[in-house]
């Protein structure tokens, strides 16, 4: 539960990074993406062209990704009440049955 608030709150920030400042975020996820695919492809001629390819594919998945974290993350917000009201009304029901007075429970 907090690891997927965290990753959506984490979402949230990068993509509200993304709304901001679009062409520093863009520069910053492509030369994070350049270093990444330096390892597996380098040199000049085709390989650069194949590693430029590869960043423009990898920027725009990752801006894909934050926006559907990010839009999943304010739908569970919006949602928590309506969550949590169920299963404190589902609680209720279950001792009110006489499910929590087992004594083997």
């Amino acid at each position: 539960m907090w690891t997927r608030g965290a990753a959506g709150a984490g979402a949230l920030g990068l993509y509200g990074w993304r709304v901001q400042d679009p062409v520093g975020s863009y520069a910053a996820f492509y030369e994070a993406s350049n270093w990444l695919t330096g390892w597996l492809v380098g040199g000049e001629g085709a390989w650069g062209w194949l590693r430029n390819f590869i960043n423009v594919i990898l920027v725009d998945q990752a801006d894909g990704f934050l926006l559907g974290m990010a839009f999943f993350a304010l739908l569970s917000i919006l949602f928590w009440p309506v969550r949590a009201c169920g299963r404190w009304c589902a609680k209720r029901i279950g001792r009110l049955a006489g499910h929590g007075n087992r004594p083997d429970a």
